[in-house]
């Protein structure tokens, strides 16, 4: 440090870091008929939130029946900036959990899944990774793979 002044001296300014042993994780945003904007825009919020908390890369699903977008996110990048650039979050049609999980157990390097859903559709049979349904409701049908967590929610 030699030299260094403490006009040299760069603040503290935290960022991301990565979680040990965990590259990059998969979420699926529910776009069925049954999440309206604002809940795709809640969601949005909190894949920020465990963007912040993992400090990894990700690979955003949205899906209804159907996976609609596969968008592979780094763990520095914009994540409003590309959900807009995508034009959105794409779906409003019914409802199937199993299309997203199948393709979600094939991405390289994944670690986990978190499905942010209202848990009404099929459920898969299995999941051959760690699977969490971040559920926005209280009352659902237990799935038969993973395990369910309910978002609180704040009304303000």
């Amino acid at each position: 440090r030699s030299g260094a002044g403490v006009g040299d001296l760069v603040p503290f300014i935290p960022g991301y870091q990565q979680k040990y042993g965990i590259r990059k994780i998969v979420v699926i945003v529910d776009t069925s008929g049954s999440i309206d904007d604002t809940l795709c825009e809640y969601f949005a919020g909190e894949i920020q939130t465990i963007r912040k908390k993992m400090g990894c890369d990700m690979v955003l699903l949205t899906c209804d029946t159907e996976v609609h977008q596969t968008i592979s996110i780094k763990a520095h990048d914009n994540l409003h900036a590309i959900i807009k650039k995508e034009g959105g979050f794409k779906g409003r049609g019914g409802t199937d959990f199993r299309p997203a999980v199948a393709i979600a157990e094939k991405v390289p390097g994944a670690a986990v899944v978190i499905y942010l859903t209202d848990m009404m559709g099929p459920y898969p049979d299995k999941c051959r990774l760690p699977l969490l349904w971040a559920s926005i409701c209280t009352q659902y049908t237990k799935p038969p793979c993973g395990t369910v967590i309910v978002l609180r929610k704040d009304e303000t």
